[in-house]
């Protein structure tokens, strides 16, 4: 699934689109793009440190475990 993650760090806001997805009870995240918004400008992720794309998949990761969708893909595979 994709999701919209958004962090404020010092009062700078990142923004960028993160896949994530569950294979074999793993959860794995990825940019989607290779830029991401710094207070609604576009910056290319090569520019950007390395902890801040992780706390940008981290946070969609998070909402990934939040969402409905990833309570039932995690009861069916308990289940399963």
């Amino acid at each position: 699934m994709d999701y919209l993650a958004k962090v404020t760090i010092e009062g700078v806001v990142y923004e960028a689109h993160v896949d994530v997805r569950e294979y074999d009870g793993e959860l794995e995240a990825e940019l989607c793009t290779n830029f991401v918004y710094v207070d609604d400008e576009i910056v290319i992720i090569e520019e950007m440190d390395e902890y801040l794309q992780q706390t940008l998949i981290d946070e969609a990761a998070d909402m990934y475990r939040m969402d409905d969708g990833a309570d039932a893909a995690y009861d069916a595979m308990r289940d399963a």
